[in-house]
């Protein structure tokens, strides 16, 4: 039995295969090392099933990777020094957040009172959009449901929604996320 990307020749194949092995290495050395810790062996034939594994890995999710990355901005000490400045402040906000959490769920007389919110978004892009959404969702007490294309709101689960506090959040979460994709 064999496979086919959509769109594609049963010439096609060999050369697909060929270009995910050449054109991300890296992918195939992750995959790789991920399998050997997994299997916890550097025996031989674990290696070579590794290897396997991750190629046909690796080209059967060919298809569903984009074919063209967009323009990238070069990573520059300046660059360097906002994504730091944004690891601390996120890692900031989930520690603060799972505190809460923490608080809400070990003290029952704190009434928990879950909102939903809909936030109006200014991002552009998918890549931009999805990643605000999972940095939203992996904050505890908060979850992204639902993002509607033509009105360009993010409709978020809150565990305990304080207002224009928790509202600015958003806010300056979505501006960081511009500055990283600007």
């Amino acid at each position: 039995m064999s496979w086919m990307a959509a769109g594609t020749s049963k010439g096609d194949t060999e050369r697909i295969t060929g270009e995910v092995i050449a054109l991300r290495p890296a992918n195939l050395v992750g995959l790789l090392i991920f399998w050997l810790l997994l299997a916890a062996s550097w025996r031989p034939d674990v290696l070579l099933l590794g290897l396997a594994v991750s190629v046909v890995a690796l080209a059967v999710t060919r298809p569903l990777l984009p074919q063209k990355a967009g323009p990238t901005r070069p990573l520059t000490i300046g660059r360097l020094v906002l994504i730091v400045r944004f690891l601390l402040y996120y890692l900031r906000e989930v520690w603060i957040s799972a505190w809460h959490v923490a608080l809400y769920v070990l003290n029952p007389r704190i009434r928990v009172e879950s909102t939903l919110v809909r936030y109006h978004t200014t991002l552009r892009g998918q890549l931009a959009i999805a990643v605000y959404s999972v940095l939203i969702t992996l904050t505890p007490g908060t979850m992204t449901l639902h993002f509607d294309e033509s009105s360009r709101r993010i409709t978020v689960h809150w565990l305990r929604f304080q207002g224009r506090e928790d509202a600015s959040q958003l806010i300056v979460l979505e501006s960081w996320v511009r500055e990283l994709f600007s």
